[in-house]
């Protein structure tokens, strides 16, 4: 065998490609791969991005319920505001009748001391007159 490769030769040759197809084989096992992992990557970017605008889409809600709850705090407060100056203006009308009673006590007092101090039934029929008078058109009659 002058011209083969001979026994050695062809052991040799058989080697080589017994190593290139595990060589391709290699090769196509890293494309599998590549592959897999360029699903993957593009998965798990899908995945961010959609969490992204979930959290985009909470944190708008988030502002809405935080606008409300002031709005509504604020409108609370003027509510409360103006109930206070109703209360104020009642408490001060309330205390103006109080005051205005207890000068009418004091003058119903002070005419019925002349009454009973002994000045005369002209005095004591002059000031019943007067009381029931007054009496009357304090009350509305």
């Amino acid at each position: 065998m002058p011209f083969g490769l001979g026994r050695k030769g062809s052991q040799a040759k058989d080697l080589m490609k017994n190593k290139i197809g595990d060589l391709e084989a290699a090769k196509t096992k890293l494309e599998e791969d590549v592959e897999k992992y360029k699903t993957e990557v593009e998965e798990y970017k899908n995945e961010a991005e959609s969490a992204k605008k979930q959290v985009e889409e909470v944190k708008v809600k988030a502002e809405e319920e935080v606008t409300n709850a002031k709005k509504e705090v604020e409108t609370v407060k003027k509510e409360a505001e103006e109930t206070k100056a109703g209360l104020m203006d009642q408490i001060a009308k309330l205390k103006k009748q109080a005051e205005d009673a207890l000068k009418q006590v004091s003058e119903l007092k002070s005419q019925l001391a002349k009454l009973t101090s002994g000045e005369g039934l002209g005095n004591i029929k002059d000031a019943a007159g007067g009381l029931l008078s007054g009496g009357v058109s304090k009350l509305g009659l």
